[in-house]
């Protein structure tokens, strides 16, 4: 089932985020370079908590949560407001003993839904381009979403 975020869903989502994301660290490590990636990411554990926690209690970001059993299994932050022409879906994760079920596509769908709801005409995603990402990059295609080309570059200066 998926339904909206509530309040008392967010410690769970954030456990469930972590759980769901901390096999790709590696891989960004991996792709970064590990100087790199320890300033950047430093604590990818405690990194992910704060910023799973932040967008679900951000006010305006939308916040879809995907249910089994009572326990959450899932989840899709979208950042886009009516009048917007694109929206992003900012977070979606899915618990690893739930992966390859349909539920990150049911959560696309309802992040989509939102979108048409409110009159914006464009939804993104944006993932990395390493291993540990290629399940994600799979779906987003699947889901009929274009990949555009991004460069993005990082120095250490300090």
């Amino acid at each position: 089932m998926i339904r909206r975020l509530i309040d008392t869903d967010v410690p769970a989502v954030v456990e469930m985020g972590i759980r769901a994301w901390t096999p790709v660290f590696p891989h960004i490590e991996s792709s970064y370079g590990s100087e790199l990636y320890g300033v950047m990411v430093h604590d990818p554990v405690e990194n992910q908590r704060h910023a799973i926690d932040g967008v679900c209690r951000d006010d305006s970001v939308n916040v879809f949560v995907a249910e089994n059993d009572n326990a959450i299994v899932g989840f899709a932050a979208i950042k886009g407001a009516r009048g917007d022409q694109i929206a992003e879906v900012y977070m979606i994760a899915v618990d690893p003993g739930a992966q390859r079920h349909g539920i990150a596509r049911q959560l696309m769908e309802a992040s989509e839904q939102y979108a048409r709801e409110n009159g914006i005409s464009i939804v993104m995603v944006e993932t990395g381009a390493d291993e540990g990402h290629g399940p994600a990059r799979e779906l987003y295609s699947s889901c009929g979403y274009h990949h555009v080309e991004v460069a993005r570059y990082f120095k250490i200066v300090n």
